[in-house]
């Protein structure tokens, strides 16, 4: 799918539980990774590019490394292999209906 994409996609996966009880605080790293998603967001909106100072890196797709950036209880990039399975559903969805 992304051989066809000539705009940089940002990949991501998202782990962190927050509390769900009503009336129950966020804890403080449920603090810390909203304001670190509000920037990437904010910069992204502003730049086109999520990354800026403070923040982990987060690296444009790439078909050969698949780069992704984790927001959990840490934020870190990873790549390789992320969801394999599942884009390759998405992928052999797409060129079925580019077929049609």
């Amino acid at each position: 799918m992304m051989k066809n994409v000539s705009s940089p996609a940002y990949l991501y996966f998202f782990s962190r539980v927050p509390p769900r009880a009503e009336g129950e605080t966020l804890e403080d790293p449920d603090v810390q990774l909203s304001r670190k998603m509000s920037d990437y967001w904010l910069n992204f909106a502003s730049t086109g590019d999520p990354n800026g100072e403070g923040l982990p890196l987060w690296d444009p797709y790439r078909l050969q490394e698949e780069p992704y950036l984790h927001f959990g209880d840490s934020v870190r990039p990873g790549s390789s292999g992320f969801l394999n399975r599942e884009f390759d559903f998405f992928d052999r969805y797409f060129a079925w209906r580019r077929s049609r």
